[in-house]
């Protein structure tokens, strides 16, 4: 019974009820009366039947009361009903989730504000939707998915999750998380969620993780190929060594003295890949200067074009008169052969195109926003890599960042061949990593690319795609400075040596490496030098501490054990200033070049394999210069 039912039912009953009270209270004078006329059994009877009207109009009353009451208890749950109700309504419409309520016939009844500004529909197009199939809210493809999966699954199991992507106006991708339930009457609710922040963050959540992985793992191998390329060229030193005096003491008509050159010549390629090596894990020695790339470019496309078949066209485009960054020439030209060498060798048929360009551009034209910092990166740190799938069956890979504001010659050398896959693109720049055929490559091209870009604050940016081709681009620091391209192509002519005096000078030779040593004092004693020899720094300072007028000059390894070479030079300069120094290194130079720009004991630093004619040089330079400060007179003291 509803309330409008019960009110009715209580009038009914109130009535009657008031019109045996009114007929109560006319019959009660009358039965009076009668009582007072002598009529006592009529008196009684009356006033029995008053009592019983009187009674019935009591209990009817009773009744109405109830049936009031109830009224109003019934009242109160409809409002409470009706206020519960608009609560759900208000809290469907407030919510962040989009809501659809679909009737049995697949149409939609209802949709919430977050569901229109999900699914970008305007207000004012409401009436276009309610109504209609719901399936409209999604395109073409989505909703043959949505009939397919999600309408199965709702029919066996009664329920259906899952992510759905849509593209929006301008290419970007939406994504969504569904789900959909079947109600009682055969209808069905579906609940939307913009995911797409989410997604996006974990995405560039992924891309830090790989970036640290990746670092961490380029990191460790640049360690390892600086540690081989150091012990390695401590080997090549003693091997070179011996086949120099090989070939010095074999007659020119020998095959041995033959044999010899060989050895040299091999040496000299060993040299080539551990300087591609030290130039990986950014060890290698590198003299900053103004450099004007189209040179190197030039003459790298000159040999291109002497040694790539001729179905393979090559095609030259410079944009601008000079491309002048602050680097390392020989370098730079390294990179563009590796460059080069890898697009002709991409080229499998033999037939297609090798395109080099030079152009400048502004940080802001690099293809990667989040690669885009307020600063040049330091060379010194391992630069990140995203690798990421552009579309099916093309890859790209951006290595480093680039500075806000800052101007860069850009170098893009492009080819027809194979293309690479993402798998090949994860491992490019590892040492020893390669596609090539064992006699066709080493696999240390791209790694000493990596070590160079990296080492000149660059940046590259790598795209590929399988069957097609690959596309590098080299961001280099353009530098606001003229070159002088007519004096880069002129060669340092070199200076007469002076004869050497045998005998004249002691040297101590401080070495741990047993062939070195042995291999580096009969060097020595064949320019005619008196030579001692020590295992350490320690046993090299005892020495010097012993007799420190016997020794002329000091020629020390930079990496020993217990006590470094600089170390060496630091406490020997403090108690015997006069004492001059030769560094040797399998490292790089420029550290201890800044060192001994500011410490008068190191007067050369050579790089291991040194050959005998550079190491008599610059120790004839040495004692030379030795010999002329103790010849000048010392100035008296006032």
């Amino acid at each position: 019974m509803n309330s409008e039912q019960a009110g009715k039912k209580s009038a009914s009953t109130i009535r009657p009820a008031v019109f045996v009270i009114v007929l109560s209270v006319i019959a009660l004078p009358l039965a009076w009366v009668a009582s007072a006329g002598g009529q006592p059994l009529a008196s009684l009877v009356l006033f029995i039947g008053l009592i019983a009207t009187a009674a019935f109009a009591v209990e009817t009353i009773l009744q109405s009361l109830h049936a009031r009451r109830r009224h109003h208890e019934l009242l109160s749950a409809h409002e409470a009903a009706h206020s519960l109700l608009e609560n759900r309504l208000m809290a469907m419409e407030a919510s962040q989730e989009g809501i659809a309520i679909i009737n049995r016939f697949s149409q939609l009844t209802y949709m919430n504000n977050a569901l229109f500004n999900i699914y970008g529909i305007p207000p004012e197009a409401e009436d276009q939707f309610l109504g209609e199939n719901w399936l409209r809210l999604f395109p073409d493809d989505q909703a043959k998915f949505m009939v397919d999966k999600a309408l199965a699954s709702i029919e066996r199991e009664g329920f259906w999750t899952g992510p759905v992507e849509l593209k929006l106006d301008g290419g970007a991708v939406q994504r969504l998380d569904l789900a959909l339930s079947r109600l009682p009457d055969g209808g069905l609710i579906c609940t939307t969620r913009d995911v797409t922040e989410r997604h996006n963050n974990e995405k560039e959540k992924k891309q830090l993780e790989e970036q640290f992985y990746q670092s961490q793992k380029m990191e460790a191998v640049g360690r390892l190929a600086g540690g081989i390329a150091h012990d390695f060229n401590n080997i090549l030193a003693a091997i070179s060594g011996y086949a120099e005096f090989l070939e010095e003491d074999l007659p020119e008509d020998s095959p041995q003295r033959g044999f010899a050159k060989n050895i040299l010549s091999a040496g000299r390629e060993a040299k080539a890949l551990i300087d591609q090596m030290l130039a990986f894990s950014r060890r290698k020695d590198s003299a900053m200067e103004p450099v004007d790339i189209l040179l190197s470019l030039q003459e790298t496309v000159s040999i291109l074009n002497a040694s790539v078949p001729k179905s393979i066209e090559i095609k030259t485009d410079y944009q601008v008169p000079q491309a002048v960054i602050k680097g390392n020439a020989s370098q730079i030209m390294q990179v563009f052969m590796n460059l080069s060498v890898n697009a002709r060798d991409a080229i499998d048929t033999n037939r297609g195109t090798i395109g080099i360009s030079v152009s400048t551009k502004n940080a802001e034209d690099f293809p990667l926003p989040e690669a885009i910092a307020n600063d040049l990166p330091d060379p010194g740190e391992q630069p990140p890599t995203w690798v990421e799938d552009r579309n099916a069956g093309t890859t790209r890979l951006v290595l480093g960042r680039v500075a806000r504001d800052h101007d860069y010659v850009v170098l893009r050398i492009s080819d027809t061949g194979c293309g690479m896959s993402r798998v090949v693109m994860e491992h490019i720049f590892e040492p020893f990593f390669t596609t090539k055929p064992v006699n066709k490559g080493t696999g240390l091209g791209m790694a000493t690319v990596h070590g160079v870009v990296t080492g000149h604050q660059g940046a590259m940016v790598i795209e590929s795609t399988l069957g097609k081709g690959t596309v590098f681009e080299l961001f280099f620091p353009a530098a606001n400075e003229d070159v002088d391209q007519s004096g880069l192509r002129k060669k340092r002519d070199k200076k007469p040596r002076k004869k050497k005096a045998k005998g004249e000078a002691h040297i101590l030779l401080v070495e741990d490496q047993d062939s070195v040593r042995d291999m580096m004092q009969d060097m020595l004693k064949r320019m005619g030098y008196t030579v001692k020899t020590s295992v350490s720094g320690l046993d090299a300072l005892d020495m010097l501490r012993q007799s420190p007028n016997e020794f002329d000059l000091v020629i020390t390894d930079e990496n020993m054990p217990k006590m470094s070479g600089t170390e060496l030079v630091h406490q020997v300069h403090y108690d015997f200033p006069d004492i001059p120094f030769i560094m040797l290194t399998g490292y790089t130079k420029q550290q201890l070049e800044d060192m001994a720009h500011d410490h008068p004991a190191i007067k050369a630093i050579l790089k291991k394999p040194v050959s005998k004619d550079t190491l008599a040089e610059q120790i004839e330079t040495t004692l030379n210069a030795s010999k002329s400060r103790q010849a000048e007179p010392k100035q008296p003291a006032h």
